[in-house]
């Protein structure tokens, strides 16, 4: 698990987050110790009505989209390495 924490106090932000894993039997890594296991992905919902499959399948593929899912009502677009 990665966890993103936006603070103003680090030492207090990382002290409350190791004592919440250690009291449930889990335990912190050291910053980075795992990030190398995960990529950041982006995902973007768009309602069918809006676009035909085949356009956006030429945005996804133009713009370096990972995937084009089709979740019923809406599209799913996927994309690596966004921050």
């Amino acid at each position: 698990m990665i966890i993103d924490v936006l603070t103003d106090n680090r030492n207090r932000a990382v002290s409350e987050i190791r004592h919440t894993f250690s009291k449930n039997g889990g335990n912190l890594g050291e910053t980075g110790s795992v990030r190398f296991m995960f990529s950041k992905k982006g995902l973007i919902a768009v309602e069918k009505s809006t676009a035909s499959e085949e356009k956006l399948m030429d945005i996804v593929l133009e713009h370096g989209g990972e995937d084009l899912n089709d979740e019923g009502d809406t599209w799913r677009l996927y994309r690596s390495g966004l921050v």
